[in-house]
């Protein structure tokens, strides 16, 4: 992972690091900022919508969130007084980036780029409503719905795909 000072535009690394407050106090104010970055004008609108909803009654409970981006999620956890995100690099994010004390504890842990974050964290997806984390089979590999081949989550102890439905409600984890 790179870490950069200053504002880090459409970089090559595909995770950030945020200090806690100013101009971002949760996960959800992190996620405000970064949708219309997407550029996907009317999702992003009414994503934004949801967001904003979210923000006036959650009282801070989601401190891990995702939403959909390019080519895969963008996942931001609360860890300690910092934000840490692992997004897709095909965005210019412009995210304000800052040294972390951290750093190496987060990379061992979450991989070198957070990679594993959404592995070991449950996470709210915005979109789809739901609160759960992505399956993990071996490292380096998730597990993929038979369906439309994205990411298989654990949702209320049962795999499921968030995007089309896909449930094996044989299997626990």
């Amino acid at each position: 992972m790179k870490i950069r000072s200053g504002f880090v535009s459409n970089s090559s690394s595909s995770s950030f690091i945020l200090k806690v407050g100013k101009p971002f106090n949760s996960a959800l104010e992190v996620a405000e900022y970064m949708i219309p970055k997407r550029e996907w004008k009317a999702a992003d609108a009414e994503l934004l919508t949801k967001v904003r909803k979210m923000m006036k009654h959650s009282k801070g409970q989601h401190l891990a969130v995702c939403f959909n981006s390019c080519n895969y999620d963008t996942y931001i956890a609360k860890m300690c007084d910092y934000f840490l995100i692992s997004t897709c690099h095909n965005h210019s994010w412009d995210l304000p980036s800052v040294e972390c004390p951290y750093l190496s504890e987060f990379c061992e842990y979450f991989g070198d780029d957070f990679n594993y974050l959404p592995h070991c964290i449950e996470f709210y997806h915005i979109e789809y409503n739901k609160r759960g984390r992505i399956v993990l089979w071996q490292l380096g590999y998730s597990i993929r719905c038979p369906v439309c081949h994205e990411h298989m989550w654990i949702v209320e102890d049962k795999l499921a795909c968030l995007n089309c439905g896909e449930k094996n409600p044989g299997e626990s984890i």
